[in-house]
């Protein structure tokens, strides 16, 4: 072997010994040309590091001890949040709400938006598993009114609720690189007054934090035809509002 390689291989061999980077492996041992598993070759050595003992049971200032510590870490960057939409029609019936929240458990959904709540009124209900946030009409019940279903794993990261009004509402979630902002809106019809039409979209630009992730969901009272310009995006399944053509000769 060239001895240029030979010493560069005794350089790593003795760097790795005196690192104890493998427990029990003894590279000056016989029958051991360089640490098993590492693939040193001539020319290769291993990454200077200064030598740090620390107690396997250690504490920090959080009073957790560090394996803890490195499991919870591992499980909130692996944390995956599902999220729908549903229009209930209404939650003024009793037990409705806690059937959508069956729902949505055996689903095992995170967040879902709701609209057509039909509550009076804005607010929050905390239940054992769950938290309703809800933004209704001011005057009165049983007409329109949007909300959210959180879980009780994602309730922990919510940095905020906004109710806009009867008909749009925000979720804020923190989130790892972006916050999260669910945006849930319940979109006037074409039958809607024109200016109940211009409030709704006039207002809706105005609800997102500027540097956040934005996710818009809701009931958008859409109509689309089954024309072809539309097969990427929707398929075959579309509603097209039936025409009737009179012959008047």
């Amino acid at each position: 072997m060239n001895p240029r390689a030979m010493l560069a291989v005794a350089y790593a061999t003795s760097r790795a010994f005196n690192a104890r980077q493998v427990k029990g492996d003894d590279p000056n041992k016989k029958g051991y040309p360089s640490p098993p598993g590492w693939g040193l070759g001539a020319g290769l050595t291993t990454l200077y590091c200064k030598n740090q003992n620390v107690a396997k049971n250690s504490v920090n200032e959080t009073g957790l001890p560090s394996w803890k510590r490195l499991t919870m870490r591992s499980k909130e960057m692996n944390t995956v949040m599902r999220f729908g939409t549903w229009n209930v029609r209404t939650l003024l019936q009793a037990g409705n709400m806690n059937a959508i929240a069956e729902e949505a458990e055996r689903y095992k959904m995170d967040a879902v938006a709701l609209q057509e709540i039909c509550w009076k009124g804005k607010g929050t209900i905390r239940k054992s598993k769950l938290t309703m946030y809800y933004s209704g009409n001011e005057d009165r019940q049983g007409n329109r009114g949007v909300g959210f279903i959180v879980s009780k794993k994602v309730n922990k990261s919510v940095l905020g609720f906004s109710p806009i009004c009867e008909r749009i509402c925000n979720l804020r979630i923190k989130g790892k690189i972006h916050n999260i902002t669910f945006v849930n809106v319940y979109a006037p019809t074409e039958d809607t007054e024109d200016e109940i039409v211009y409030e709704f979209y006039g207002t809706l630009p105005s609800v997102c934090e500027k540097h956040d992730a934005f996710i818009t969901l809701g009931d958008f009272n859409a109509k689309l035809g089954k024309e072809q310009i539309y097969r990427d995006t929707i398929g075959n399944i579309a509603y097209m509002k039936p025409q009737v053509i009179m012959d008047l000769d």
